[in-house]
């Protein structure tokens, strides 16, 4: 997981945790997602 996140954040370093907070974001929802369907 750690790999695939670092392949996804552009290699500049001014917006790489601008794409870090995005793909954070974004898979903290999709987990959200995934466990309420799950229940």
């Amino acid at each position: 997981n750690l790999n695939r996140r670092k392949s996804i954040a552009p290699s500049n370093g001014h917006n790489s945790f601008n794409a870090w907070a995005e793909v954070e974001l974004m898979e903290g929802i999709w987990r959200l997602h995934v466990n309420a369907i799950g229940t």
